[in-house]
């Protein structure tokens, strides 16, 4: 899929629009973009082409506006580059592994594929702004079978080494459903592995602590606290001295273990890590 700048839906920012318009015909891909870097606007968060690509894919999104994109994308099989995707588990990698009710941080149509949005394939727009991961899951499926890529997706793959011999990479390791051993020559290699394995702290005598490390076992401890009087069971009031749950973290999973105890009146400390320049370009 290759994106071109949508003349018919302009973008606001003149800059952008003008430098856009003047090579129209051509895809994003294939054209120089370096001049983004020059731009205020774009270069602060020192991901210049991350921004613009943002602001022409959700134009509205910083005013909460509900403006159309600024691109329309186009495929080109003469264009298509011989590739192969391998992964440890289903199409749809580690959105497979969370919990079923786990919620999206970003908004439904913040996770549209190119080439099919959360909205077609929904065949309208979504009755809630954020959608559980098994509908992510699924979504991306359906993508993969909507664009023809099938063959080009090889399930339970792991990877066990990554080398490079003279001029070719050599990717290397073995089928989980057989346990068959692969080897894969490619010129080039792109690792793109999401993380479903938390950091520990490994604390002594951590097992018999209140520490958990993910969604499903955080509901569970909750879950425990519950009282049963004569054979009716009652959730313990939260009061404002009740203590905290403290969630280390900023990626999917802290978010919803966030939501998650603020949905039950529960009080929460969240800790993130930020430098002093990604805190100022928030």
């Amino acid at each position: 899929m290759h994106p071109f700048y949508d003349v018919k839906h302009p973008h606001e920012n003149v800059t952008v629009h003008e430098r856009l318009l003047e090579n129209h015909d051509f895809s994003l891909i294939d054209q120089d973009l370096s001049w983004s870097t020059n731009l205020t606007e774009l270069s602060q968060s020192g991901r210049p082409l991350s921004v613009l690509y943002d602001m022409l894919v959700r134009p509205g999104a910083d005013t909460g506006a509900d403006s159309p994109g600024c691109l329309q994308w186009e495929m080109d099989r003469r264009k298509e580059i011989p590739h192969m995707v391998i992964g440890e588990t289903k199409i749809g990698g580690s959105w497979n592994e969370y919990d079923p009710e786990m919620l999206t941080v970003s908004f439904s149509d913040w996770m549209d594929m190119p080439g099919l949005t959360m909205e077609q394939w929904l065949g309208g727009r979504p009755l809630v702004k954020r959608l559980p991961s098994m509908a992510i899951a699924t979504y991306l499926k359906k993508y993969v079978e909507k664009l023809g890529l099938r063959k080009k997706f090889h399930q339970f793959f792991g990877v066990t080494s990554i080398r490079k011999v003279g001029d070719v990479w050599i990717t290397e390791g073995k089928r989980s459903t057989d346990g068959r051993h692969f080897r894969i020559r490619s010129k080039q290699v792109v690792v793109a592995c999401g993380k479903t394995s938390p950091r520990k702290l490994e604390l002594p005598n951590e097992e018999h602590c209140n520490i958990v490390y993910d969604v499903r076992t955080l509901k569970e401890r909750l879950d425990s606290t519950k009282k049963t009087v004569i054979d009716e069971e009652y959730d313990t009031p939260s009061t404002s001295t009740s203590a905290p749950v403290i969630v280390v973290g900023d990626g999917v999973s802290s978010v919803d273990c966030v939501r998650h105890c603020l949905e039950r009146d529960i009080p929460v400390v969240h800790v993130i890590r930020r430098t002093l320049r990604e805190l100022r370009s928030e």
